[in-house]
């Protein structure tokens, strides 16, 4: 094999000795040889415990690992150990050693976004302004509205996916790069390529560091931390792993939701008065500028859309005339009590719930996505609900009230038990399902 310190090798074979190295319970005198023998050699195991074993024993009934790899310590952080499916007429399963590259391109699932980035919003903002001038603001016209929008989102944003890419890889390292591909398919385990992949590795890592640099000196974790997290994927270069596919069908999962929906108990239609809700108390008032500026700055960027595709950061660009109509639109689905039709439509998007069966359509938690205008229309009518129905519930109502928690709830039966045992009374307590202790 020539000069160890120079030459980059790579062993695999059936070396029959017992080492708690790989896997097994106690060392014996041959596994200590192996040992001693790849410390000499400069080589690494190149081991994953949770792989399947290599060897089944028919006489002890399980497994052994007896078929080792072994590679060069320059190149181990590269290797990978694969245990393959077994072939007949052997207990042994083949192994093999995949060579990776010391950098390689992130493969993620082609889907065309809008860079936002990038976009020209003035431009966005101008021609959307100059487009709805001429759409009467009502709910038969909502469709016409939003098809203005993407006409203009694709004219003023642009769009695209990288289906391949590197973190860290800037343009000054990516002529490197290009030519460590080349070195690696000639020869990956020439110590040229080794000392090119090392160079390009030290080049990317710096460029990473920066990165995430600016990222702890400019992210505010507490007020929004998905941009801090969006950034340690991709610093974390690791392969994106493919969408999974199932066999359960949205029929079956819808099906499902049925199932879980239906009740034997008939609750009564409820039927709104409108009339006792005069406008002394503000409610059917029109909606004002300064409602809907509130309303639009509150929505959260990066939320996924609804079936109508006009994105929150698409909304929060609206110019003066393109807001004005919105207000318009809502105060006249205000006013006839109508709204369009894509609202009563969801996107829903079932999501495996962890450790479930996926051939079973229970095991899916479907979320639905709705349209950012219904739920900007709906914030709305919240703002103006909430201190109002906010009076009129008991203190011990906690649910879906700002500054109230299950936990303050808990505090809250501690504190009242509290105080009734050191006035020497007894407090009972009924649940409503099966009694867990505090």
């Amino acid at each position: 094999m020539g000069n160890t310190q120079t030459k980059t090798r790579v062993i695999i074979g059936d070396f029959n000795s017992h080492s708690t190295v790989w896997g097994y319970d106690k060392t014996d005198e041959d596994g200590e040889m192996v040992e001693e023998w790849i410390d000499q050699q400069q080589l690494s195991l190149i081991h994953d415990p949770k792989q399947p074993k290599s060897f089944n024993s028919s006489r002890w009934k399980r497994g052994y690992n007896p078929d080792l790899a072994f590679a060069s310590n320059r190149v181990a952080q590269l290797c990978h150990k694969m245990v393959m499916d077994p072939t007949p007429r052997t207990k042994h399963r083949p192994i093999g050693l995949q060579i990776r590259a010391a950098v390689s391109p992130a493969s993620v699932p082609f889907r065309r976004r809008f860079n936002y980035q990038k976009a020209n919003w003035e431009g966005f903002s101008s021609d959307l302004d100059a487009a709805v001038s001429n759409i009467e603001a009502s709910p038969e016209n909502y469709d016409l509205f939003v098809k203005t929008i993407k006409e203009n989102a694709r004219k003023n944003i642009p769009r695209g996916c990288r289906t391949s890419y590197i973190s860290g890889l800037t343009s000054e390292t990516a002529d490197l790069y290009e030519e460590y591909k080349a070195m690696f398919d000639s020869d990956p385990f020439d110590e040229a390529t080794t000392a090119t992949g090392e160079r390009l590795m030290s080049a990317i890592g710096e460029q990473q560091r920066q990165s995430w640099q600016n990222l702890i000196e400019s992210t505010d974790m507490t007020n929004n931390s998905k941009k801090a997290w969006t950034l340690i994927r991709k610093l974390s270069n690791d392969p994106r792993e493919a969408e999974q596919h199932y066999n359960t069908t949205a029929i079956q999962v819808a099906h499902q939701l049925l199932l879980n929906g239906k009740t034997t108990t008939k609750h009564p239609k409820v039927q709104v008065d409108w009339n006792k809700y005069n406008e002394d108390q503000g409610f059917t008032n029109p909606f004002s500028m300064d409602e809907l500026e509130e309303g639009i700055t509150s929505l959260k960027n990066g939320k996924a859309c609804g079936l109508d595709d006009v994105s929150v950061e698409q909304m929060k660009h609206f110019g003066p005339r393109t807001k004005e109509w919105l207000l318009q639109f809502f105060n006249e689905c205000m006013r006839s009590h109508k709204i369009p039709k894509i609202w009563r439509r969801t996107r829903v998007i079932a999501l495996l719930k962890p450790g479930k069966d996926p051939s079973e359509a229970k095991s899916f938690r479907p979320i639905s996505l709705l349209c950012h205008s219904y739920k900007l229309f709906e914030q709305l009518i919240l703002n103006r609900l909430a201190s109002h129905v906010d009076g009129l519930l008991i203190p011990e109502q906690a649910g879906f009230r700002p500054g109230k928690s299950t936990t303050s709830q808990l505090l809250n039966l501690t504190q009242h038990i509290e105080d009734g045992f050191e006035r020497g009374q007894i407090t009972g307590a009924v649940f409503d399902r099966p009694f867990c202790s505090l």
